[in-house]
């Protein structure tokens, strides 16, 4: 290989590791998708912690009764797999899951991923129309 195609594959890597995924308000180029997640847990229960990535971090934050977090999330047309995930704490139960996957066809075909997290487990939603239903189970802290 030459140094001009090394030189061409390095500034790809570089365009392609800070545009692939990313949460932002503009989404210039790219697909947009909303990701929400709603704390729907019991009145008077412990906060909803929760830390959510792909190639940015962007830290644990805590959602009270009744509170959405909104994350808007850009996905290059030029990238074949973008994903997401969360990592949701609620007292002594964990649940670690992906909320968006570009690769899943029957899923957020809306463009808004509605996440519903309750005292049972959490709960998906394809925009505003779709029909609530339980994904996952909750996970006890190995603490």
């Amino acid at each position: 290989m030459n140094s001009s195609n090394t030189i061409k594959n390095v500034l790809l890597v570089i365009f392609l590791s800070t545009n692939i995924f990313r949460a932002t308000s503009s989404c210039s180029g790219t697909r947009k998708y909303t990701a929400r997640i709603t704390n729907s847990l019991p009145r008077d229960s412990a906060p909803l912690h929760y830390h959510c990535g792909s190639d940015l971090d962007f830290g644990t934050k805590v959602l009270r009764e009744g509170q959405t977090a909104e994350l808007e999330l850009c996905v290059s047309p030029i990238v074949e797999y973008s994903a997401f995930a969360c990592r949701l704490r609620w007292g002594s139960k964990i649940k670690t899951f992906e909320i968006f996957n570009s690769k899943s066809s029957d899923e957020c075909k809306s463009h808004v991923c509605s996440w519903s997290v309750m005292g049972d487990g959490i709960y998906y939603q394809d925009g505003p129309s779709g029909k609530l239903s339980k994904k996952y189970d909750w996970d006890s802290n190995a603490m």
